[in-house]
């Protein structure tokens, strides 16, 4: 039996959390059914790159998910309309393009990603907030090297 209390290390705290905001979101997209990785992969591709198009090796590198999971989850896009596959470039990986219902998909369940933000802002407060951000951004810069 597990011990109630007691001190875990912020490894234990920040998997805890993260776990915890995945299922919560994860709960909001199956309505539209829509995981959070897909609803990442769609965002990544709709506000991260120039032409809405990127290869799968660079969204399995920036979300930092395994190739293997990646291909299963850009398939269930591509299958779904929301993704279309571009074909390869060379020895480059193939090339994704979100498409627009993707577009669609994404921009329509946004809401669910920011009203995320709002909750954790509104639990931290504004200061917190900006200190916590500033903590996130130096351990992400340092562990992602």
């Amino acid at each position: 039996m597990l011990k109630p209390g007691g001190v875990d290390g912020s490894c234990i705290k920040i998997k805890r959390v993260s776990e915890s905001i995945d299922r919560l979101l994860n709960v909001e997209l199956s309505i539209d059914d829509l995981t959070l990785t897909q609803c990442r992969v769609l965002y990544t591709l709709l506000h991260r790159t120039n032409d809405r198009t990127a290869t799968q090796k660079e969204i399995e590198d920036y979300l930092s998910i395994s190739h293997p999971t990646a291909v299963g989850v850009f398939h269930r896009l591509e299958s779904k309309g929301l993704i279309e596959n571009m074909g390869r470039t060379g020895k480059e990986s193939k090339t994704l393009r979100i498409t627009e219902s993707g577009i669609e998909i994404i921009e329509r369940n946004e809401m669910h990603m920011t009203r995320m933000e709002e909750r954790i802002r509104s639990i931290l407060g504004e200061c917190d907030t900006e200190v916590f951000m500033m903590c996130l951004d130096r351990l992400d810069s340092e562990l992602t090297r």
